[in-house]
Formats: C-alpha cells, structure tokens, sequence
C-alpha cells in the first residue's frame, strides 16, 4: 500500500511539473516581469 502511495505522489508530481514546464513554454502564466 505505500508503494502504491509513494508511485501515485511522483505520478503526480511529475505530471504537475510536466504542465508547468509546457504553460511556461507556451506562455508565461504570471506575465511579463
């Protein structure tokens, strides 16, 4: 049961820094500093 925890929270992770990465290449969501 924890690995199955541990595999979901980097499953997560990754996916969330993934859709980070792709809306700062495709535009900057805080704007131009």
């Amino acid at each position: 049961m924890t690995a199955i925890l541990v595999f979901i929270f980097c499953l997560m992770y990754f996916i969330n820094y993934w859709l980070l990465m792709a809306q700062s290449h495709d535009r900057d969501p805080y704007g131009d500093p």
